[in-house]
């Protein structure tokens, strides 16, 4: 009887050694999908900003013949940014 037992027990453990293995295997997965869902929205949303900046400085430049400013030794460098958010309000990009 003491051998019967001892083996249902060690069956056990292994069951569930087993069960332990395939949920790190599943979580580990859906980590890995939840990774790249959150980088292809970046990614979309990098290039939406990016035509937009695009489309922006287009229509300055067939708006303003004078855009961008001309260059001086003083201000070598035209800097021109605009602050992106999101429909909520809070910061994009």
């Amino acid at each position: 009887m003491k051998r019967q037992t001892g083996s249902v027990i060690v069956s056990a453990l292994l069951i569930l050694a087993l069960l332990l293995v395939m949920g790190v295997g599943y979580l580990a997965q859906r980590a890995s999908q939840y990774r790249g869902v959150r980088q292809t929205a970046a990614g979309a949303s990098a290039l939406a900003i990016a035509e937009a900046g695009l489309e922006d400085a287009l229509g300055k430049l067939q708006k303003d013949p004078l855009f961008p400013p001309h260059l001086s030794a003083e201000e070598p460098v035209f800097e021109y940014h605009e602050d992106f958010a999101q429909v909520d309000g809070s910061p994009l990009g």
